[in-house]
């Protein structure tokens, strides 16, 4: 039920939000809302890391959204075919991977929709970090990974912490495309639920308390494919298309920033 009421609150409030998304889009030229399925609960594109840069004079990796570039380290390949224009590629080397200088890329507490693009180039056979927030000896690291027999696992804490996976046979690394999702809704004040997709298809799901950290609260930087201090771990293939979304900011924070908008276009007139 409460779930329900949260569902209907978001679709409330939606009409005020598209009309602000206009607002901003009008000015800043960029799109605010994700037309992804359950938008209704992420529909702010927060983060948008697209991976096309094809410039070999720079490490650069932009966030189309404005927000701090990450950094390409060793022998990342740029320019490969994706899903949706270039992909990276990444060649499995300790010393290969994305840092990208923010410890705050997914909300630690809060809810969120991410979703990426692999496509692995090896079978399986050993443990790949995705995405990661750790550094070699943190109790309360975060890690998106392949395990050796290709299932897709969320790490949350050490070896007991919280844990998502895909079922026991499946499979991904194929050499085929997959879309990785994972969300965290708040179902009552006490409640949260994480969700693991594959494909669009969810594999697992998970209830946990809000005050469940991701990244551990250690504010390290996330890296993509691999972690630093940890070796043998580094992903062996292509990544591309890593979006973040949120929920929609409140009534009044709405308000405000489309007040805002106004002032500006008034100033330019």
């Amino acid at each position: 039920m409460n779930l329900l009421k949260t569902r209907v609150s978001c679709s409330m409030r939606g009409s005020l939000a598209r009309w602000c998304g206009i607002l901003v889009a009008a000015v800043l030229g960029v799109p605010a809302l994700a037309p992804t399925a359950r938008a209704d609960l992420w529909p702010v594109l927060e983060a948008h890391w697209k991976l096309d840069e094809t410039d070999t004079g720079s490490t650069l990796v932009h966030d189309a959204r404005g927000g701090v570039p990450g950094t390409r380290m060793g022998n990342v390949g740029i320019g490969v075919p994706g899903v949706s224009g270039t992909a990276y590629s990444f060649p499995g080397q300790d010393s290969a991977y994305i840092d990208f200088n923010r410890a705050d890329m997914i909300p630690q507490t809060g809810p969120f929709k991410l979703d990426m693009w692999i496509k692995t180039a090896v079978s399986a056979g050993r443990t790949q970090y995705l995405l990661s927030s750790y550094q070699g000896t943190d109790p309360g690291r975060t890690l998106l990974y392949m395990d050796s027999s290709g299932r897709i696992r969320l790490q949350i804490g050490g070896g007991s912490g919280f844990l998502l996976d895909t079922p026991s046979g499946t499979n991904f690394a194929d050499d085929e495309w997959h879309q990785i999702t994972l969300t965290r809704e708040k179902v009552d004040p006490t409640t949260d639920i994480l969700r693991l997709y594959i494909d669009e298809i969810e594999r697992d799901s998970g209830v946990a308390s809000p005050n469940l950290i991701i990244g551990g609260g250690n504010n390290h930087d996330w890296q993509l494919s691999g972690s630093i201090n940890v070796n043998s771990r580094h992903f062996n293939g292509l990544i591309d298309d890593i979006r973040v979304y949120v929920p929609e900011p409140s009534s009044m924070v709405l308000l405000l920033l489309a007040a805002g908008v106004l002032l500006i276009r008034r100033g330019r007139a």
